[in-house]
């Protein structure tokens, strides 16, 4: 029995009717995806991508979705015959209400006649079916804490938000899936976004960088990296604010600073005024007090949400954007970037036997993870290795820190160096596009980076 059948059973065992209510489920979607299906067959295969037959919780529905997937798997066209005859060779026709049953389905007033209608029903069933494993987790969870309780008890709560972020935050389709429904969908994209109909890039406002690389992607992992005191902190949030201000909710975990902190330094480096002036009470001049008080107002204004919690275990981490992501989605909104300062802050669980180096590599390969399924992007700031400093040059990718699985599972990988006035940002790494770099300007006292006349990307 696989996983996935014994996820299923466990859930119709588990997840009965309490007080009268039925476990969550959609029956007027799952019958529209099936009579979708049978009316456009085409629109099957961009469908499976988000739904599969163990998401349906109606029986009849189920077994009429998984004959539809059997007879396009064989390569036939998935019409009213050939459903059927799969239905009765399996001895199931009858089981789903004979050939009636899928008569009326096919004239089902909510079947959508166009593919993002369709795409939308598979996507509530989907959602539906991860509630109810949700529940499931919960039932198990709370079954085992009354009957093998353990003396680690935030170990015992880890594993079950690790388990339940599974369900929750993870993408419901698995497995093997035909290529044309991705092929369809990211051609759609690629429409809307000629006639300007997509969301505009995600980019963080010093234009050379924003040129090279089109802005930040959903689902990548962009890390920057330097040694202390070059401007780390500052260049993420510089990035987390233009986003905030353009797209939406930004996720800040700074590890590092109190939120007090890192917001008034956030508001200095808007205003252009020296953080320095403000951390000692200097005396401010009105200028310069008409400048914090406007910055004061904008960044006050813009949906950055902060964790300052110190060292967080990635499980914490997952567990706080998940309620950020609930929050904001119950508002129409949707969590649009995450800043996490800084990687090597996070708290590792050395207990099986891993080094450092491997628990980092761990946590790089959950932040990438958490990237994809929460799909957007994702920046993680890395210190470099000490040797750097001695030997007085340009960082590489053999500089990070504790470990080279930041550079296998980062997207991206931006070095910052300053050696003069101004600064270079090195682009060292990049999925997608060539490695190079490009100079800017920093304003050590506002701690903030600017474009220069001459800035321009070199590969």
């Amino acid at each position: 029995m696989t996983a996935l059948r014994k996820r299923r059973e466990d859930a119709e065992l588990l997840a009965q009717p309490l007080n009268g209510l039925a476990p969550p489920h959609a029956p007027e979607s799952e019958e529209a995806i099936i009579a979708s299906a049978l009316v456009v067959p085409g629109y099957l295969a961009p469908m499976r991508e988000i739904v599969k037959p163990d998401d349906f919780y109606g029986e009849s529905q189920r077994r009429i979705f998984e004959a539809l997937c059997e007879v396009a798997d064989s390569g036939r066209e998935p019409d009213i015959q050939a459903v059927g005859g799969a239905l009765r060779d399996a001895g199931r026709l009858e089981q789903v209400g004979g050939t009636s049953r899928i008569m009326y389905l096919l004239g089902v007033a909510a079947a959508e006649s166009s593919l993002d209608g369709c795409l939308d029903h598979a996507r509530v069933v989907a959602a539906r079916a991860r509630h109810r494993r949700a529940i499931v987790s919960c039932q198990l969870w709370l079954a085992r804490s009354y009957t093998q309780p353990t003396p680690d008890v935030a170990e015992a709560i880890g594993a079950f938000s690790r388990e339940l972020a599974e369900v929750g935050d993870s993408a419901t389709a698995g497995g093997l899936v035909h290529v044309r429904g991705s092929v369809v969908q990211a051609f759609s994209d690629l429409r809307n976004a000629a006639a300007g109909d997509g969301p505009p890039p995600k980019r963080i406002g010093l234009r050379a960088f924003d040129e090279a690389l089109g802005g930040l992607f959903d689902s990548d992992l962009t890390i920057i990296a330097a040694r202390p005191g070059m401007g780390k902190t500052s260049l993420a949030m510089q990035a987390a604010v233009e986003i905030a201000a353009v797209h939406g909710p930004v996720a800040v975990f700074s590890l590092e600073m109190a939120t007090k902190q890192l917001s008034m330094r956030t508001v200095c480096s808007q205003a252009q005024v020296p953080y320095s002036l403000v951390r000692k009470r200097a005396p401010l001049d009105a200028d310069q007090w008409k400048k914090l008080t406007a910055a004061a107002s904008f960044i006050a204004g813009l949906p950055l949400y902060f964790d300052d919690r110190p060292k967080p275990t990635i499980d914490q981490i997952r567990a706080s954007l998940s309620a950020m992501k609930r929050e904001v989605e119950a508002k129409g909104q949707r969590l649009q970037a995450v800043v996490i300062d800084y990687i090597q802050l996070i708290r590792i669980n050395l207990k099986n036997g891993l080094n450092l180096s491997q628990g980092i590599g761990e946590v790089t390969g959950d932040l990438k993870a958490i990237a994809k399924d929460l799909d957007l992007p994702m920046i993680a700031l890395s210190q470099l290795s000490r040797e750097l400093e001695k030997e007085k040059r340009a960082p590489r990718l053999s500089d990070l820190r504790d470990s080279g699985s930041i550079e296998q599972d980062a997207d991206n990988v931006l070095f910052i160096d300053r050696p003069g006035d101004n600064a270079e940002l090195i682009l060292a790494k990049s999925r997608n596009d060539q490695p190079g770099s490009f100079s800017v300007g920093w304003d050590g006292p506002s701690t903030r980076f600017y474009d220069l006349p001459t800035s321009s990307y070199h590969q």
